[in-house]
C-alpha cells in the first residue's frame, strides 16, 4: 500500500462520506466546547487519524467519532442533549446521534465510553485519560479540529486489538497507518508502556487472540491488508512482548 493511498469509491459516495466526516468532527468540537477540552479523550479510528498526521496518511473513511469520558456520563449526556443529540445509554457508555445535514443514509454519531471497557469475553481493558497527546483531527474534506486530546498510540492500538469488534479490516488499515508514521519518525512508540499495558489484567489474552486470528484466517479481499498488517513493526513488537510475558 502506498503512503498516501485512500479508499476508491464512486464520487457521490465519496463526497457523502467526506461531508459526514466533517460533520462528525465539527460535532465533536461542539461537545468539547460545551464540556471543556479535558472532558473527552479521542480514541478509535479518528484517534489513529489524528496521531498519524491526517487523512491521507490514515487511508480510510471514519463515519463516527469514538471517545472516552473524563467526566461523568450524566454530564456528557446533558451537554449532548443540549446540542440536539439523541442519547442512548449502552452497557459500554453513551451513543450520541443526530440527523445529518448532508447524508440521508447516515447519522452524525459520537460514541462515548468509560475508561474501563469489557470485551465480549468479559476481559477488561482500561484506557488511560492521563496518557494523551495533543493532536489535530482532520476530516477528509480538509477541515481540522486543532489541539484535541488523543489517547497515546500504545494504549489506543492495544484497545483496538482487545475490543473483539468485527471491524478487522479497518483495524488492519489503522495498524498499517501507525506503522508508516512510526517508521518515518512521525510517531514514537514507548515499548515499556506497551509491555506494562499488556501485563495489566488479562486483556492481553484478547490481544493475543486478535493476532493469532490474523495469522491463521485468510481474509478474502482483505488478504493483502492482513499480510501487510502482520509485518508491521507494531504487530511484531506486540507479539514479542506477549511471548516475553508467557502468553
Amino acid at each position: 500500500m502506498g503512503a498516501e493511498r485512500v479508499p476508491r469509491l464512486p464520487p457521490a459516495k465519496a463526497r457523502e462520506r467526506m461531508l459526514l466526516e466533517e460533520e462528525n468532527v465539527r460535532a465533536f468540537e461542539e461537545l468539547l466546547r460545551e464540556l471543556g477540552a479535558e472532558s473527552l479523550l479521542l480514541i478509535g479510528g479518528m484517534g489513529v487519524r489524528a496521531l498519524v498526521g491526517g487523512w491521507a496518511r490514515h487511508g480510510r473513511y471514519t463515519l463516527d467519532v469514538d471517545a472516552v469520558a473524563c467526566v461523568s456520563l450524566d454530564r456528557v449526556a446533558a451537554a449532548a442533549e443540549g446540542l440536539g443529540f439523541t442519547v442512548e445509554r449502552r452497557d459500554w457508555g453513551l451513543e450520541l446521534s443526530r440527523a445529518s445535514a448532508t447524508s440521508t443514509r447516515y447519522l452524525v454519531k459520537i460514541d462515548v465510553g468509560m475508561p474501563a471497557v469489557a470485551s465480549p469475553r468479559g476481559r477488561v481493558f482500561r484506557y488511560e485519560p492521563s496518557m494523551y497527546v495533543l493532536a489535530d483531527l482532520e476530516a477528509s474534506t480538509g477541515y481540522v479540529a486543532r489541539g484535541v486530546r488523543v489517547q497515546r498510540v500504545e494504549v489506543l492500538m492495544l484497545g483496538k486489538m482487545s475490543s473483539g469488534t468485527p471491524k478487522v479490516p479497518h483495524d488492519l488499515v489503522d495498524l498499517i497507518a501507525v506503522d508508516r508514521a512510526w517508521r518515518v519518525g512521525r510517531l514514537s512508540v514507548d515499548l515499556g508502556l506497551l509491555r506494562a499495558k499488556l501485563a495489566e489484567g488479562d486483556s492481553r489474552l484478547d490481544v493475543r487472540e486478535f493476532l493469532e486470528k490474523l495469522r491463521s484466517s485468510p481474509m478474502g479481499p482483505f488478504e493483502e491488508l492482513r499480510r501487510v498488517a502482520l509485518s508491521t513493526s507494531f504487530a511484531k513488537a506486540v507479539s514479542t512482548l506477549l511471548e516475553e510475558l508467557g502468553c
